[in-house]
């Protein structure tokens, strides 16, 4: 197994609030995010002028959330690892049917793998501040591919692949102003969403295509596991599958294996197997349909705040990252902040949103 070259104890690690380079810039990884996926419908619903400071404000951080960057490096280092299996499986004819060329076809890239995943941590070791974030994201990769070396059967079909679904309205949405006029209109419906890995497991007793959902927790409770049954990504992203792919060449179609790893020393692993019916599909469909022109609406209405949800149990029991700028600034608008400089401790991001529905959950 690949090791890390540097050692660290908390007592060594930088300042935890101090400014430091955004994760993606230190990877040199910009954009991919799914354009309209849960992370937009449910950054809106807890709070639109939040969402309206990202969006249109384009205002971040100079520190972002500890959870955020540990879920996304240790999304970026799985997503380094799947995609060398995926290009060396590619190199076969289909899987083999001999015994030990089909282990080969399974399993011989794992070295070079779990190299490449490694590659991605350690672009952060001696990135300044982020000593903490170095040994928590390194924790959850390197056993990671300790616990399941070996375990999974899975042919890798795609890695990093975005699902956008569009449709037309037959009657648009409106919302009329006192006048009759309209305020606001809607088309189109749209959704989106960008899968970490889809998979065929050849494993006895498991065959099947399965959507692999890659997240990093606190920690690994039943509400968390059980929550993901009524999920919006979850449900979402077996629903897009569903009814955008050309599954008749694929084997059954099993649903979504959400495969979660919390952020301790010794971190654990949960797998859950998530394959929502028909009519959970339906209410899926139904309540983002809805909630789409109900975010139209919030945007129309110039974002506004939902105090309450800037601390406390909505936020896992954290802070929102803009709750001290908008407590210094209580009386600016989302047009305000975009036409002036960014407030100390922020900065314009004039790239392509990072949006992802892969990041770290329920911290």
């Amino acid at each position: 197994m690949a090791k890390l070259t540097g050692k660290l104890s908390r007592r060594d690690m930088d300042d935890p609030k101090a400014p430091r380079r955004p994760a993606h810039e230190v990877l040199g990884v910009f954009g991919g995010g799914s354009p309209y996926g849960s992370t937009r419908y449910k950054a809106r619903r807890l709070c639109p002028f939040e969402d309206g400071l990202i969006t249109v404000a384009k205002l971040r951080p100079t520190r972002t959330h500890e959870a955020l960057d540990v879920g996304w490096i240790a999304h970026a280092g799985w997503e380094a690892y799947y995609r060398v299996i995926q290009t060396y499986q590619k190199t076969f004819n289909g899987i083999p049917k001999k015994k030990s060329a089909r282990a080969e076809f399974l399993w011989g890239a794992l070295p070079e793998a779990e190299r490449a995943a490694v590659a991605v941590v350690e672009a952060f070791r001696t990135e300044k501040n982020y000593g903490y974030t170095y040994e928590t994201a390194a924790a959850i990769i390197l056993q990671y591919v300790d616990r399941y070396r070996r375990e999974d059967w899975w042919e890798v079909v795609a890695c990093e692949e975005t699902i956008v679904y569009e449709e037309e309205l037959p009657e648009p949405m409106r919302l009329y102003n006192a006048d009759g006029s309209i305020a606001v209109e809607q088309t189109h419906w749209r959704y989106s969403a960008r899968l970490d890995i889809l998979v065929i497991d050849h494993a006895p007793g498991r065959y099947g295509l399965y959507d692999v959902e890659c997240k990093t927790t606190k920690m690994i409770t039943e509400d968390l596991i059980h929550g993901y049954m009524q999920d919006m990504q979850v449900l979402g992203q077996q629903w897009l599958i569903e009814n955008c792919l050309d599954l008749s060449e694929l084997p059954p179609f099993k649903g979504v294996l959400v495969n979660i790893a919390s952020k301790h020393k010794i971190a654990r692993f949960e797998r859950v197997h998530c394959f929502g019916n028909p009519g959970h599909l339906a209410a899926w469909e139904n309540s983002t349909r809805t909630w789409a022109f109900a975010n139209a609406v919030l945007g129309e209405l110039n974002y506004p705040k939902s105090l309450g949800s800037c601390a406390g149990a909505l936020r896992g029991y954290s802070k929102c990252a803009f709750f001290d700028l908008c407590s210094a600034y209580p009386e600016r608008t989302i047009d305000d902040f975009k036409t002036t400089p960014p407030p100390l401790g922020f900065y314009r991001d004039e790239q392509k949103e990072q949006t992802s529905d892969c990041d770290s959950n329920q911290d």
